[in-house]
């Protein structure tokens, strides 16, 4: 979900048999004003600045239904993951055009897609559907023979719990060895529950010991010590010194075992000139969040962030920023660790290595954080 600033409020659904529906509410009402429910014309939607991949449906009373299985059968596969980097929906309904920055959905919509892929390619198979009820003149069955009476009348089996879902991802860094876990506060911000995944597939649980709202940071601890911590530096970085980001974004689209970037630091300060914060010209995407920040030593500098909304400076501006990406300074994240009583590794900068052995330092120490919800 994603709340606007214009107050209107977006719920994303995407079926398997790739139907994707919006549901659009405004104070508390469903279907906004600007949706006519006479419609002419059927809706047509598509996201970013790309509208030679629209896809069109049908209003209904609590929403659209938008086919957007027409973009994987037109144009393929591609065109179709393209849906869940987009930072902007367009909804046009006889000619009235309403957009809407689709910042608060935290990759939501990758994984919406990445899922459909995979239900699509056969990579998921549901179980079958339940048989229908049996007509009246099936329902009633024969009376159960004597000796089967009392086996008749035990109560039900009780059902097990379902697993609850899960809602959002992110990454983190491992700080210590007893299971301390560095990550971005807004991965966490509203999760019911919490599980990290370790190189190899293998599930933890996890709970929240320590969080910063104002500096976006959070301390996790794992329900059982990991295996490989992160050294933190002990040097400030230098403008224009390479770095790593390493991390697991656009989760169900993107590699399962973690992706890494380089870049450069473009600036010592953030947006508006904020010392917390470090510019980096490494990519990032959703998922990215509370992953490491790297020396090409392999050592912690500072934790991914966020990067700027390319579409709103787009539209602001008229050019599309590139590659401006935010990490809060590692020296930020020494003083929450301290503050909680965690006191992390040390090490001093030293020769640079090779970008295979930097990158596979970081897969040692990087999580996939997983947000649980209610249970399905």
């Amino acid at each position: 979900m994603s709340d606007f600033s214009n107050g209107d409020r977006v719920e994303l659904m995407l079926t398997t048999g790739m139907t994707l529906g919006i549901s659009v509410t405004k104070g508390g009402s469903e279907v906004p004003g600007w949706v006519p429910a006479d419609s002419s014309a059927p809706p047509r939607a598509w996201v970013d600045d790309e509208p030679e991949f629209a896809f069109s449906g049908a209003v209904t009373p609590t929403g659209l239904l938008l086919d957007v299985g027409s973009i994987l059968n037109r144009a393929g596969a591609s065109a179709f993951r393209r849906l869940g980097e987009g930072r902007a929906v367009n909804i046009v309904v006889d000619s009235g055009r309403q957009r809407y920055a689709l910042r608060g959905t935290y990759g939501a919509l990758a994984e919406l897609v990445g899922c459909a892929l995979k239900v699509r390619a056969g990579e998921v198979v549901f179980p079958p559907r339940p048989s229908p009820p049996p007509t009246v003149a099936s329902a009633l069955p024969a009376p159960p023979p004597p000796q089967a009476a009392a086996v008749a009348q035990r109560p039900p089996s009780p059902v097990p719990p379902s697993e609850p879902r899960v809602t959002g991802s992110g990454s983190g860094v491992v700080v210590s060895d007893t299971g301390h876990i560095l990550t971005a506060d807004h991965v966490i911000e509203g999760c019911r529950g919490l599980r990290i995944i370790q190189v190899g597939g293998t599930q933890i649980a996890a709970e929240v010991v320590g969080r910063d709202p104002r500096n976006d940071l959070a301390l996790l601890k794992a329900a059982s010590p990991l295996p490989s911590v992160i050294a933190l530096r002990m040097e400030s970085l230098r403008n224009g010194e390479a770095v790593v980001a390493y991390g697991y974004p656009l989760g169900g689209l993107l590699a399962s075992m973690g992706n890494v970037t380089f870049g450069n630091v473009s600036a010592l300060v953030g947006l508006r000139d904020d010392s917390r914060m470090l510019q980096i010209s490494a990519p990032v995407q959703p998922g990215n969040s509370g992953g490491p920040l790297l020396d090409m030593g392999g050592r912690l500098v500072g934790i991914v962030q966020s990067k700027l909304n390319a579409v709103n400076v787009a539209m602001a501006s008229g050019d599309i920023p590139q590659n401006v990406n935010f990490a809060m300074k590692g020296s930020v994240a020494l003083g929450f660790l301290q503050a909680h009583n965690v006191e992390p590794v040390f090490e001093r900068r030293g020769p640079d290595l090779p970008q295979a052995d930097v990158t596979a330092q970081a897969q040692k120490v990087t999580v996939k954080v997983l947000c649980l919800g209610a249970a399905q």
